[in-house]
């Protein structure tokens, strides 16, 4: 019996011992995340460019920076407490303490590939023993498998690009210069350079230049002039969207003349232009800068809501567009200018997938528009 109650002694003063407590978190302590990627310090969650974009994109194994500013000096037990954290085990090291960190806090990881496990966004979390004390920054992330296979899908349009009946000479022809590529199918531009800035609020995320820590760098400039095959697409990409914004006055004006067959127009217009036809200037550009004019002469409206033609189109003026991909686009070419976008996000670590200006002199005559369709 004693020998019994000798063994149990040890378990009774063990389970007798008050657990250890987490002290609260202090009222008086917060957090300022900013994270970036290292190489490009504009590159950063917050956003520098009035907040534009929602999460920092980065590709694997790039360093990730993480700075943190804390309201007060941490003391020596909170620095053990308060903990950095990638999640989805995305970065190498993946967490941390704040042990012998000034403040600001700086802490530099590299993003891996465990980023693609999972559906879930990475974030950078920073913690007071498991409490948040600042918004979780969220992270995209571009692996390299992912980088791979948006190559090999693009790579392989220009593959085929000469093998195919129905072409598209522009598409091909500025997603081979982006890839590294020749291509002579759309003309033979003049190429410069001219400024561009991490902040032109054409650009959807703030990789695809060697800006370094800069805001601005100068990057290619590729104008094709009028004579040139691209000028023709993006000519009648030109007239189908500026006339198709005109449409209901068109037909507004014949309802009004009942007696007229055909009419002249002429419209000019400076702003932005969605050109979602011919699908070469849809592919190749989609949203762009129009100043010009489109003059033409338009028959009368077929009864019905049919379309509407047009005839002796002249287009005049410059087209501009920065050649940048967005990694949530949608609709038609979602998915190769989605893959465009990861090799762009990656491009820190390769010699391709730069962002370029492009530009297109217009002074062009075409027979037949046909606009407004149903």
């Amino acid at each position: 019996m004693a020998q019994a109650l000798l063994k149990s002694a040890p378990l009774v003063m063990a389970t007798a011992m008050p657990a250890a407590q987490t002290p609260p978190l202090p009222d008086d302590l917060s957090a300022v995340v900013r994270i970036s990627e290292v190489s490009t310090s504009h590159n950063a969650y917050p956003d520098d460019c009035d907040m534009r974009l929602q999460r920092l994109y980065i590709a694997e194994d790039l360093q990730l920076s993480i700075q943190v500013q804390f309201s007060r000096a941490l003391t020596d037990e909170e620095s053990q407490l308060v903990q950095w954290q990638v999640t989805n085990g995305a970065a190498e090291p993946a967490s941390g303490d704040f042990v012998g960190q000034s403040n600001p806090a700086s802490i530099t990881t590299t993003v891996t590939a465990a980023a693609a496990r999972g559906s879930d966004e990475p974030t950078v979390r920073i913690t007071y023993a498991g409490a948040d004390l600042a918004p979780p920054s969220p992270m995209r992330v571009v692996s390299n498998a992912e980088y791979d296979a948006a190559y090999a899908a693009l790579t392989g349009y220009l593959d085929r690009r000469d093998r195919t009946a129905n072409r598209l000479p522009l598409t091909a022809d500025l997603l081979a210069r982006f890839l590294g590529q020749d291509s002579d199918a759309a003309g033979i531009p003049s190429v410069t350079t001219e400024p561009l800035n991490i902040c032109d609020p054409r650009l959807t995320h703030r990789a695809g230049a060697d800006w370094g820590p800069d805001v601005e760098t100068a990057v290619p400039h590729v104008e094709y002039a009028s004579d040139q095959p691209a000028a023709q697409v993006v000519s009648q990409g030109v007239a189908v969207a500026l006339l198709s914004d005109k449409a209901e006055e068109i037909r507004s004006y014949f309802a009004a003349h009942p007696g007229e067959t055909t009419h002249d127009f002429e419209y000019a217009y400076s702003g932005n232009l969605t050109l979602n036809d011919p699908p070469d200037a849809l592919f190749a550009l989609h949203g762009v800068q129009f100043d010009g004019s489109v003059s033409a002469s338009v028959a009368t409206p077929a009864t019905g809501r049919r379309p509407l033609q047009a005839s002796a189109v002249q287009v005049n003026g410059t087209v501009m567009d920065v050649y940048d991909f967005d990694l949530g686009a949608g609709g038609a070419g979602a998915l190769p200018a989605q893959a465009a976008a990861q090799i762009e996000i990656a491009s820190v670590k390769h010699d391709i997938g730069k962002v370029f200006l492009v530009a297109f002199d217009l002074d062009n005559a075409l027979d037949a528009v046909t606009f407004d369709r149903v």
